[in-house]
């Protein structure tokens, strides 16, 4: 055995087993990297890594000097000759001290240029013919006297600059190991820490002359370039915090090669962007990486996206062991004749740094230190939430504190007390628990040796740390979904008013000193003071029907329904309530049946069962349809007829409960539900039933509203001749989910001439998958038979059926959660599917050929806008933008077609106006027209009774997608949170399992609303 320090108790698998293990890298403080070693016991600090091999000597670090010169490759020494010289330097083997071994860090070979034979090429997209462009301004609606004001701030290129690109390729090889294996470095924050230690210690570039995208992207200016170096580094030996000396094991190779030139002169003035768009977008991309690169340069800085957060700028917790910090966003986009840096406050939730018993403890809301025990439920949570996490272990043992970093494999459902391993003592096996290991080994008794243990290890070498031992260290990003009560949280410590948004953006401008930063000197870019001021319009808001032929404009994007009826209400012959696991007394009942009949709903009072049930909290379907389905059949006897609506009542808003229900009602016994929180009692009164009432009346075929243009058949470029309007998005699952698919929607409009009723198609699709696969559709049916279909064609079936039998001449589709990057190929390939999809309906002879409008709608950009204090007092609370302002000059794209809405009405924080970019236009709008039906468009929202900040269509597609999506949730049993279910792993390669078919007495109306 050597003699380094003893470790937690190795793998049950063996040394064999360990050897076979794949290395993987972890990020530590001061730039050094420890891996988990291949033997059978490692443990890893800020100081270093120590290890304990079976039939190994000890490997010493180097000296200062001779970790700036230590590593040769065969090619470096062949053209060094004697001297052994790397790029002009000396260069030496390491040599261990007291007669260790000599070990020689040898790069691997440079990957061969090109593909490698045989290998499949990826498909080319096909061009998209006649992309729309810039249109002329619009000038509809009334002018804002004074411009408003927008946090973009005005760039200059001040001079031709030459940016040479290097790919950047950094691996990895462990010292102490008789091992020639290279394995590639993929944590960034690491990648950012050897490149810069590299660079400083060989003296390659100045400081100042280079941005790095902590990928494989480095970028500097200065001299000619050099085709290819390499680069070696070992971590610098430091101490721990106790004293002790660290050791580093492990050796990295960082090869530079060049891989192109980048001129920053195509977004000087005069040129205004007219070069190549390639490189155009290199060259914004090299200026994204110069405004960050000082900031991440410094230290501290945690990179999310585009926004940089530091544990300076403060913390806030918002429950669940977890915190909001806020930080702030950068971008550098071309606009209208200039160039400008976007520059906007952002926020992000983190882990909350301390004790591991102390996060789980705030997770599960319960003291695990007086009650010691987690179900294995529990466990499963806990392995989603803390893998993959930055973690110390502390032990203070009999024999010294030892202080080391690790990276959280998984949660072990076993406790300390029952984990059980074998470890090698002398040519003996000894089998032992973990709460044996560290009593022997270090002395300590644990005191939660009921509690299960983090696998810091692989999964063919686990290695088990008490819970008590760990750590958490700052600044690490959560990656899940936040918790309805946790958004709720981060909302409050994060809402501030236009004018406080306003001036915090200003004082970030000024703290992040961009005249004194030397990178953006060097690169000749200047960000000039002040906000852009932007000249805007105010749409006019259309003018409503309701019931009994009133009519009434909306003011402030709102309307009120309490003098009025719905336009078209339903009769609800006969009714059921259940109440889940609550208790509501039935009188409340009485009051939601006379406020439906004020609004036009006619329901029957009599005519209603009420029932109980008290189904596990976390039930599956199959229990949830035991319970409903007896209730449902005693029901219909009792009412003598079938109900037509089933209310439950449930304990909380965000009970288990509500998945495993939608999906049984939905797609098993196909009747229309309508929950309700039992906890919201008291708020019982006329308005909350009228909430209600509207969501129930189209759930059932009702109308809520109709715009007067919709009602007297004038919409321009819609009423004419028939129109389908389209709302498409995709719904990803938790970065934490394994098994978690996306799920694509489709809501179609249908009933034309109206523009309120959508029917709605989905498809489940592999994790992560952008682009929508289930436009167009090819089913093998056997026997060389192809059936061809798809959610369009299924949408526009719907649309023929209930439109007097006719097609729609013209397409309008307004698209989701698209960035600006993904445009051209969500673009190519969803318009060739659409293409495909419409050829379905081809006849002999005539070919079915509509127009089609594709518009892409982005709502989380980070484009503000800002009125003049003079109309602070019309924006509302918040101070805010009027509703219908839209602007389409100044920070809108110099040659694309797109303008930002801002069409809702801020209740609370800073309106944030959707932007909207029209990437395909076969229907020929101009802005006026595009902007005044896509604000009218806005206020035909079914849920409430105001103008709603993005197309409806688009929240259709995304509440069908989610609703689909707990289909199943349900089916995993992980209901009731985030945080259960899966293990944490993303498999993109899994294949979706298709989604269940709603039945049609539900489907046929917006049971998704």
């Amino acid at each position: 055995m050597g003699s380094g320090e003893d470790s937690p108790p190795p793998s049950p698998r063996g040394p064999a087993a360990a050897a076979a293990a794949e290395e993987e890298e972890t990020a530590v403080p001061g730039g050094e990297v420890t891996p988990p070693s291949g033997g059978p016991s490692v443990m890893s600090s800020a100081s270093g890594v120590t290890v304990e091999r079976q039939g190994e000597g000890e490997v010493t670090p180097p000296s200062p000097s001779q970790r700036l010169q230590s590593i040769t490759t065969p090619a470096a020494a062949a053209a060094a000759g004697a001297t052994g010289a790397l790029d002009g330097g000396p260069g030496h083997g390491i040599t261990p001290s007291g007669g260790g071994r000599h070990v020689t860090l040898t790069p691997p070979p440079p990957p061969p240029s090109g593909p490698p034979p045989g290998a499949m090429r990826a498909p080319q997209l096909q061009p998209i013919p006649r992309p729309a462009t810039r249109r002329p301004a619009g000038n509809n609606g009334r002018w804002i006297e004074r411009m408003i004001n927008a946090n973009y701030y005005r760039m200059v290129v001040e001079r031709p600059v030459e940016v040479w690109q290097y790919q950047v390729i950094i691996l990895k090889k462990n010292l102490s190991a008789d091992e020639s294996r290279w394995m590639e470095v993929k944590n960034r924050r690491t990648r950012r820490q050897l490149l810069t230690a590299a660079l400083e210690e060989q003296g390659i570039f100045q400081r100042s002359t280079t941005v790095f995208d902590n990928s494989k992207a480095l970028y500097t200016v200065g001299p000619g370039p050099f085709q290819s170096k390499e680069l070696t580094h070992i971590p610098a030996q430091d101490n721990s915090s106790n004293g002790e000396s660290g050791r580093a094991d492990s050796g990295f190779c960082i090869r530079l090669q060049l891989d192109g030139k980048i001129d920053l002169g195509v977004l000087m003035p005069a040129e205004s962007g007219r070069g190549a768009s390639d490189q155009v977008e290199k060259a914004l991309q090299v200026l994204n990486l110069v405004i960050q690169e000082n900031a991440q340069a410094m230290g501290g800085c945690v990179p999310v996206g585009q926004s940089l957060f530091h544990k300076q700028f403060g913390s806030s917790p918002i429950g669940g062991a977890l915190l909001n910090i806020p930080g702030f966003f950068t971008s550098v986009r071309r606009v209208q004749a200039t160039l400008a840096l976007n520059i906007d406050l952002s926020n992000a939730a983190f882990i909350a740094p301390g004790p591991v018993l102390d996060a789980l403890c705030n997770l599960f809301r319960k003291d695990l230190r007086r009650i010691p025990r987690m179900t294995p439920d529990e466990c499963r949570k806990a392995k989603k939430f803390l893998k993959g996490l930055q973690i110390t272990v502390e032990l203070r043992a009999r024999n010294g504190n030892h202080y080391r970093l690790q990276s959280v494999f998984s949660v072990t459902v076993e406790s300390a007390d029952m984990l059980r391993f074998e470890m090698k003592e002398g040519e003996q096996m000894r089998e032992m628990t973990v709460t044996q290991y560290y009593s022997e080994k270090y002395g300590l008794e644990l005191r939660g040796r009921t509690l299960p243990c983090i696998d810091v290890g692989k999964r063919s070498r686990p290695v088990y740390i008490p819970l008590e031992f760990c750590v958490i260290l700052p600044m690490q990003p959560y990656k899940g979904k936040l918790l309805p009560e946790q958004a709720s949280s981060q909302i409050k410590e994060t809402c501030i008013s236009a004018p406080a948004r306003w001036t915090d953006t200003e004082k970030m401008i000024a703290k992040n000193r961009y005249d004194l930063d030397p990178i953006l000197k060097t690169f000749s870019v200047k960000v000039l003071p002040g906000m852009a001021p932007v000249q805007a319009r105010i749409l006019a808001p259309p003018v409503m029907s309701f019931g009994n032929n009133y009519q009434d404009t909306p003011m402030n994007g709102q309307w009120n329904l309490n003098t009025k009826t719905v336009y078209q209400g339903v009769t609800i012959n006969a009714w059921m309530v259940v109440a889940l696991n609550s208790e509501v007394h039935p009188r409340v009942f009485d009051d939601m049946a006379r406020s439906w009949h004020k609004k036009g709903i006619r329901i029957n009072p009599e005519r209603k069962f009420l029932a109980q049930a008290r189904p596990d909290e976390y039930c599956s379907p199959q229990e949830m349809k035991a319970c409903l389905e007896g209730l449902l059949d005693r029901a219909t006897a009792n009412l003598n007829m079938r109900p037509d609506l089933m209310i439950c009542v449930l304990p909380s808003s965000n009970s288990p409960m509500y998945a495993s229900l939608k999906k049984v009602c939905d797609t098993e016994l196909g009747i229309v539900t309508q929950c309700i929180n039992a906890s919201k009692e008291k708020r019982f009164n006329d308005q909350y039933w009228a909430n209600v009432g509207l969501k129930v009346n189209v759930k059932l075929g009702g109308i809520n509203t109709l715009l007067e243009q919709e009602k007297r058949s004038a919409i321009p470029k819609f009423s004419d001749k028939p129109t389908i309007v389209i709302g498409m998005d995709v719904s990803h699952g938790s970065a934490m989910e394994r098994d978690n698919f996306s799920i694509a929607a489709v809501v179609g409009s249908k009933e034309w001439p109206l523009l309120s009723k959508y029917s709605c198609r989905t498809r489940s699709q592999k994790c992560r998958l952008e682009t929508i696969v289930g436009l167009y559709e090819e089913i093998d049916t056997g026997n060389g038979n192809i059936q061809r279909g798809g959610m369009l064609k299924e949408v526009l079936e719907e649309y023929r059926a209930t439109s007097r039998g006719c097609l729609p001449q013209r397409i309008i589709i307004y698209r989701d959660g698209v960035s600006e990057s993904q445009f051209g190929a969500v673009l190519n390939v969803e318009l060739s599917a659409i293409r495909q999809a419409l050829s379905i309906f081809d006849e002999p002879g005539r070919r079915y050929s509509p127009a089609i409008t594709f518009i892409v709608v982005h709502k989380k950009h980070h484009t503000r806008f800002f009125p003049e204090p003079r109309h602070y007092r019309e924006g509302g609370k918040g101070q805010n933008i009027l509703p219908g302002t839209v602007v389409d000059r100044i920070v809108c794209s110099p040659d694309q077609f797109d303008f930002y809405l801002c069409s809702h009405q801020g209740i609370q924080g800073t309106s944030r106006a959707a932007h909207y970019h029209v990437l395909y236009d076969d229907n020929n709008f101009n802005e006026d027209e595009i902007q005044s039906f896509t604000n009218n468009l806005c206020y035909t929202y079914a849920r409430c009774t105001r103008a709603v900040s993005v197309v409806p269509p688009v929240y259709y597609a995304h509440l069908a997608a989610i609703h689909f999506r707990r289909y199943l949730d349900a089916e995993r049993g992980d209901a009731g949170s985030v945080l259960s279910g899966g293990s944490g792993d993303i498999d993109p390669s899994l294949e979706p399992r298709p989604l269940p078919l709603v039945k049609e007495a539900v489907r046929r109306n917006m049971f998704f609303c």
